[in-house]
């Protein structure tokens, strides 16, 4: 139970960490790495409950594959030139789960892993709950008046692999990020 815990207060510090927008688009106070797992698990079960797909394991994959970032940072696409980012995550995935239980250890490796080899449908959807959710991020940013968030959401959408994933980003750029609370206080 002590190794599980110390892996439960490491993957707490995704709390901390701040996503990479702070040197692109200059948003004074990103989300961290957390909130944006978070969010990407709820896409990520979404998509793949509409693909058909294992929801559980594309939630899995969503929830781990940024536990690395504990401890090399969320890597921004300028830091990425200078180091190779897969090789660094994989290595902190393997020395962050190193003594976790067997059972537990050995399916996020395989989730981690498989995420990052993209070939499973599984896999595909995780990847493309990933990419959504920065858009939608960006989307919330853009909406709020920072700028430059446009070369995210034109760069980021072609990555997109399954109809559903990019059918829910032309629904988004539609929208107003805040828009979805308004009417709500005249509820009864």
């Amino acid at each position: 139970m002590k190794d599980i815990a110390k892996f439960i207060f490491e993957v707490g510090t995704l709390k901390r960490i701040k996503r990479g927008w702070l040197k692109s688009e200059g948003v004074g106070n990103p989300e961290s790495v957390a909130e944006h797992v978070y969010r990407n698990a709820t896409v990520g079960y979404i998509l793949a409950k509409l693909d058909g797909a294992d929801a559980d394991k594309v939630m899995k994959m969503c929830m781990f594959h940024d536990i690395p970032e504990v401890r090399i940072g969320d890597l921004d696409k300028v830091a990425q030139r200078y180091i190779d980012k897969n090789e660094a995550e994989l290595q902190a995935m393997i020395d962050q789960t190193e003594n976790l239980p067997d059972n537990i250890k050995n399916e996020v490796r395989s989730l981690f892993i498989e995420f990052n080899e993209k070939k499973t449908k599984e896999a595909i959807i995780a990847r493309d709950a990933d990419i959504l959710e920065l858009l939608f991020q960006a989307k919330e940013y853009a909406d709020v008046g920072y700028t430059g968030t446009e070369y995210w959401l034109e760069k980021n959408s072609k990555l997109l692999k399954t109809e559903s994933a990019k059918k829910l980003f032309e629904e988004l750029m539609k929208q107003n990020a805040f828009a979805w609370s308004k009417g709500l206080e005249n509820l009864k």
